[in-house]
């Protein structure tokens, strides 16, 4: 009886598609400047062309994308939130890339400056989804990057995500605060609309867990199922980091969890992805993320940023 139900289930499992297990990875990835190679109307994305300041031919775009899909591969995540990408061309380029075959992904255009904004990834033999939908910030931000929402089933539990790209700190505080509030509002939307959620927070947050900008997130005002847990914390209290500027090490790539998605984190709490090829090896940069720099012949890396991840036990 028993070896003929485990031959139905595998047999089930190989139709479908989709294999469960209880444990996801769910990371982050700013890739920066991931363009294609044409000009866009009306988008500040002309230094991204053939002819133009970076001479960003098919040759640089695709080798672009090979070290981005190789790290992507490397993480191995099931969900993947992105930061810095133009469009659907370049994703649909991306996970044409043989090691990316199993991933789809979910992303809408902004009304950013540049054309670029935040996607998701995810691997359809572990994630289904469900639900996705561009959410804008409240109030007047100028030249905005949305906020992605998507519902999704992984593990046989629905998860929501909500994935950002906060403005950069040279931004006027007053609309990187709004970011931020909207963001929290979403997020607490979600909560009260059913408690029973469990909730990720991904981006890149353009400042520092202990920052007063992330302050709100854990801010005892509210009460305690609208406060989030942010595991990157004390691996910033230690010195580690995602970007590197000035010679400091920052962590504004970060993976925030609700009450209930935080009991599903085990005792390694977060991670950084760092490989020695993912890091200038010599030099006044070394340590740095190697960055992909079009204009310099030979430095053609990866990005400035460097990839962060969890594994959740659902």
């Amino acid at each position: 009886m028993y070896p003929k139900l485990v031959f139905i289930i595998l047999i089930t499992l190989f139709f479908t598609g989709t294999v469960y297990s209880g444990k996801i990875t769910v990371g982050f990835y700013n890739v920066e400047n991931l363009f294609d190679t044409i000009k866009e109307p009306g988008k500040l994305d002309g230094d991204f062309t053939p002819s133009e300041r970076y001479k960003w031919d098919s040759g640089k775009y695709f080798m672009k994308l090979n070290n981005i899909a190789q790290v992507i591969s490397d993480m191995g995540a099931d969900i993947l939130g992105l930061a810095e990408v133009e469009n659907h061309t370049v994703l649909e380029d991306l996970i044409e890339c043989e090691m990316l075959r199993d991933y789809d992904y979910v992303h809408f255009p902004s009304d950013d400056r540049r054309g670029i904004g935040v996607a998701l990834l995810y691997n359809v033999r572990t994630v289904s989804l469900m639900e996705a939908v561009p959410l804008e910030y409240k109030g007047k931000n100028r030249n905005q990057r949305n906020i992605l929402y998507v519902k999704c089933r992984a593990a046989g539990e629905e998860v929501d995500i909500l994935v950002c790209h906060i403005p950069s700190v040279g931004t006027n505080n007053k609309y990187r605060s709004n970011a931020v509030n909207s963001l929290k509002y979403y997020a607490d939307s979600i909560l009260i609309a059913d408690n029973a959620s469990r909730l990720v927070i991904m981006g890149d947050m353009n400042a520092n867990p202990s920052d007063k900008l992330m302050s709100i997130f854990y801010s005892e005002k509210f009460p305690d199922e609208l406060r989030y847990y942010n595991p990157y914390t004390d691996l910033y209290k230690y010195g580690y980091g995602t970007y590197k500027y000035r010679g400091r090490w920052n962590i504004y790539d970060q993976i925030l969890l609700n009450r209930k998605l935080k009991e599903c984190l085990p005792q390694t709490g977060a991670h950084i992805f760092i490989r020695d090829h993912l890091v200038i090896p010599s030099g006044r940069y070394k340590g740095y993320p190697f960055r992909f720099e079009p204009s310099i012949d030979g430095q053609y890396g990866y990005s400035d940023h460097l990839p962060v991840y969890i594994t959740l036990d659902l």
